[in-house]
C-alpha cells in the first residue's frame, strides 16, 4: 500500500493466505466481493482496487499527491 504509506496515514495490514483460499472466504469477500486484494475499510467506506484507495486516501490528506 505505497499510496497509504507515501500520504503517512495509519493502516493495518490484514494478511490473507491464498494457499488456503482465504481471499474466497466470507470475511475478505465483505472487504472485497471479487476475493482479490487490495480490500480498503475506512469506517463504513469499502473500497477495492489500487486507485480507489489512492484517490481516497490522497483526498483525506493533507498532501494533496494528484492534482485536482
Amino acid at each position: 500500500m505505497a499510496p497509504v504509506k507515501e500520504v503517512g496515514v495509519g493502516y493495518e495490514v490484514v494478511d490473507v493466505n491464498f494457499a488456503t483460499l482465504e481471499h474466497k472466504g466470507p470475511e475478505h469477500l465483505a472487504r472485497n466481493p471479487f476475493g482479490q486484494i487490495p480490500g480498503f475499510q475506512d469506517d463504513e467506506l469499502m473500497l477495492f482496487g489500487e486507485f480507489p484507495v489512492f484517490v481516497a486516501v490522497d483526498s483525506n490528506s493533507n498532501n494533496g499527491l494528484i492534482e485536482q
